[in-house]
């Protein structure tokens, strides 16, 4: 699991918006996303 805050840079969690490049950091060739926030991240995403 990976958690990705958008506006607090804190140890241990990913900073930013959830992109290609940051799931492909994670990602293997089997994998789920969840998301969890507003519904503009999930049209951005």
């Amino acid at each position: 699991m990976v958690h990705v805050l958008s506006d607090e840079e804190k140890d241990g969690y990913e900073h930013g918006f959830i992109t290609a490049e940051l799931i492909s950091k994670y990602a293997q060739d089997d994998y789920s996303v969840f998301m969890c926030g507003p519904e503009a991240m999930y049209r951005f995403a």
